[in-house]
């Protein structure tokens, strides 16, 4: 039995539905390259999904601080824009594939000639 379904298995029935509803929604806000975000529905249906998931004894993440990030992140969902939207989704879509015990996603190579780090970035345009 892999971690995750110990993990699984030891939260009971309601904890494993609304962990599904939570991954569902995850999925369809993130559909379409997270053209779904500002979607009317889309961040009450997240924070009742998770409030679901929580209540029945849910959690998620490995590393400290994921859960409550993550968290956090759907707490400030209403008033982010749609880029802000998009990267607690993917977090929370992350999270819920390490708990299925899925390989993480490789990271997106970056464009080339792109710097790679955002101060880079923002020290060439200065100059």
């Amino acid at each position: 039995m892999s971690p995750s379904e110990r993990e699984t298995s030891s939260l009971g029935a309601a904890a494993q539905r609304a962990w599904a509803e939570l991954r569902q929604r995850l999925r369809d806000a993130g559909a379409e390259g997270f053209a779904r975000v500002e979607e009317p529905g889309v961040v009450e249906g997240l924070q009742q999904a998770w409030a679901a998931f929580v209540g029945a004894g849910g959690r998620l993440g490995t590393r400290p601080g994921e859960h409550d990030g993550f968290a956090q992140g759907l707490e400030r969902l209403p008033g982010l824009g749609r880029h802000d939207r998009s990267v607690v989704i993917a977090l929370g879509i992350r999270l819920c594939m390490a708990w299925e015990g899925q390989p993480r996603p490789p990271a997106a190579r970056p464009k080339p000639g792109a710097p790679r780090h955002r101060a880079a970035g923002a020290a060439a345009a200065a100059s």
